[in-house]
């Protein structure tokens, strides 16, 4: 790379960055019922849309929810603790975990 790039390869500007439309076209294609999808593959969305089908693939899975995040972070917390913590240490992340989920509010999909 020479020295007059500042911007890391590979890597747009936020302002030229397209992401935001191209998972919106993404979603719209994948909404539609198989059959009547305009192109009838992703491979063929992602070369109309002037990208890889690996990026096609990965803005067509949906972002997980805050709570799925949260749910992840408490769960890796859970084990780092678990594992390399002291009896205290664990039982305080325990009743902290439990506390969280006291507090959430219940989920009708579970």
């Amino acid at each position: 790379m020479n020295g007059t790039q500042n911007s890391k390869r590979g890597c747009k500007p936020a302002g030229e960055s397209h992401c935001i439309e191209l998972r919106q076209r993404i979603r719209e294609w994948k909404s539609a019922p198989p059959d009547q999808r305009q192109p009838p593959t992703l491979t063929q969305l992602a070369e109309e849309l002037g990208i890889s089908h690996q990026l096609a693939s990965y803005y067509a899975t949906p972002l997980p929810t805050p709570e799925e995040r949260l749910g992840r972070l408490m769960a890796e917390l859970y084990y780092e603790v678990y594992c390399h913590g002291t009896d205290r240490q664990r039982r305080q992340v325990a009743r902290q975990v439990l506390q969280i989920l006291k507090d959430s509010p219940p989920d009708d999909h579970l």
